[in-house]
């Protein structure tokens, strides 16, 4: 994850957008240490409690598409 983390710290259209996005959620853009402090800190508990959140039946819809 942090090698990919890196890579799009080379490009220019993603350090701009993401500074954006940092400003406007979180006041101020983060630097890339401070993205990987952030992601080191999740825990499986945080993956569980999300996976329990949204990947339930409830969240699911079902299309079904025939031809006319």
């Amino acid at each position: 994850m942090q090698n990919a983390l890196l890579l799009s710290f080379d490009n220019p259209n993603y350090i701009i957008r993401r500074a954006a996005q940092d400003v406007i959620y979180q006041g101020k853009p983060r630097g890339y240490q401070e993205l990987i402090e952030e992601i080191e800190t999740i825990t499986i508990k945080d993956i569980e409690n999300v996976v329990d959140t949204y990947l339930t039946p409830n969240n699911f819809r079902r299309i079904i598409m025939l031809p006319k």
